[in-house]
């Protein structure tokens, strides 16, 4: 019902029927949210598409080293070791998060480091400050910004990745 609203609001039926689909196969709320997103992004007619600063990728066994991330036995694993370890990273979330919480915690902002980036992402500028509100203030810290600990997960990764590759 929300997507036949969407349309009868005017919105582009093309638009409107791929984020419908989206939304039956993920159920995910996002869907409806790039269609609403549509008649924003048109009032800006001269964008650009530019690449993300990708990390680099290290191999691990066979195997690229984002592949050990919180999901997996051996990435959980590598999470644990690392937070032990003394990266700066490590530091941060030791004294900001309890202790049961650190290795979702460190996860998510693996996660975030090297899975968040894209080739040829659309630069807009409402498109530029939701990505700033989600990168900054939207990964469930209480503190005012995330910027802190995502930029020192960012330059710790080569030491994660030492140490994905010893527990792995």
């Amino acid at each position: 019902m929300v997507f036949d609203q969407l349309c009868e609001a005017g919105l582009p039926h093309t638009v409107v029927e791929i984020a419908r689909e989206n939304f039956r196969r993920t159920g995910e709320v996002l869907a409806p949210f790039v269609a609403l997103l549509c008649p924003e992004r048109l009032r800006e007619p001269s964008v650009a598409t530019v690449d993300d600063e990708f990390p680099p990728e290290v191999m691990v066994r066979e195997f690229p080293g984002w592949a050990y991330d919180v999901y997996s036995r051996e990435g959980r694993r590598a999470l644990e070791a690392f937070l032990a370890g003394r990266s700066e990273t490590a530091r941060w979330v030791r004294a900001h998060i309890p202790g049961p919480q650190r290795v979702r915690f460190v996860g998510d902002l693996v996660f975030r480091v090297e899975g968040h980036v894209c080739r040829s992402r659309l630069r807009w500028s409402v498109g530029d400050e939701l990505r700033r509100v989600v990168d900054r203030e939207c990964n469930g810290l209480r503190f005012a910004h995330a910027s802190e600990v995502l930029d020192l997960t960012r330059s710790d990764l080569p030491l994660l990745n030492e140490v994905r590759a010893e527990v792995c």
